[in-house]
This record gives C-alpha cells, sequence and structure tokens, in this order.
C-alpha cells in the first residue's frame, strides 16, 4: 500500500505514514495506479530547471553584450568627480552617444535584469 500524503510505500495494516504521519483512512488507500506519478512531477521540475538554465545563458549573454560596450565604446569606463547626474545616461542622455556609456549604465543595465530573474525564480521555487 502506498500513503495518501507522500506516495511512498508503507505496510497494508499501517494507519499512519511513517514518513510523513499522514493517517491513512480505508476508504483512501490508493494503489500505486492512483498516486501521482513522480515521473510527472520529475519532468516538470525539469522543465523549470531548462527554462531558468535557458534565462541565466541569455542574462550572460547580455552581460557580455554590455560589457563589450562598455570596453570597446567608452570613452571613460568610469565617472569622475561628482558627475552623477542623468545628463550623460544612455539612452537618456541629450547627447544619445554610445561614448557616453560607462560603469553605472552597465550596473543599471546588468543588475536590474538579475533582479527580475531572482525574484522570478523565488516566486516559482514556492509554488
Amino acid at each position: 500500500m502506498y500513503c495518501i500524503g507522500c506516495g511512498k510505500e508503507i505496510t497494508e495494516e499501517s494507519k499512519f505514514c511513517s514518513y510523513c504521519g499522514q493517517k491513512q483512512l480505508n476508504e483512501e488507500l490508493l494503489s500505486k495506479k492512483n498516486i501521482l506519478n513522480t515521473n510527472e512531477i520529475c519532468d516538470e521540475r525539469s522543465s523549470d530547471d531548462n527554462i531558468f538554465k535557458k534565462v541565466i545563458g541569455w542574462f550572460l549573454v547580455w552581460v557580455a553584450l554590455h560589457l563589450i560596450i562598455l570596453l570597446t565604446f567608452s570613452k571613460n569606463i568610469f565617472v569622475t568627480g561628482y558627475d552623477w547626474i542623468m545628463d550623460d545616461f544612455v539612452p537618456f542622455s541629450k547627447k544619445g552617444k554610445i561614448e557616453a556609456y560607462d560603469f553605472r549604465e552597465f550596473l543599471v543595465y546588468t543588475i536590474t535584469p538579475l533582479i527580475f530573474i531572482v525574484i522570478w525564480k523565488i516566486s516559482r521555487k514556492s509554488k
């Protein structure tokens, strides 16, 4: 016989599951056919893992692209002095030139998606 709570095999005369503690009622005794197929659960988890791997892969491509832009086109990678105003923030700058791209844009455009990915993964894990 199998537990109606966790699906693990227990003895026929068990009134409670020795693994999860779920009470076993006679009318609710389930055969192996009626218990959730563990392969379906594993397939669902592996599907979520595959999606997450793809998301992380695209995120790494995104970071690499921004790193290339930062190292190739930027005239001044690090902002000097107190020049932290939004006038030079790509793509919002009035100049609109890629040379204005610096380390703060790199951080904003790479960390913001990472925050969303982490929130998405945490919300998927809680389901």
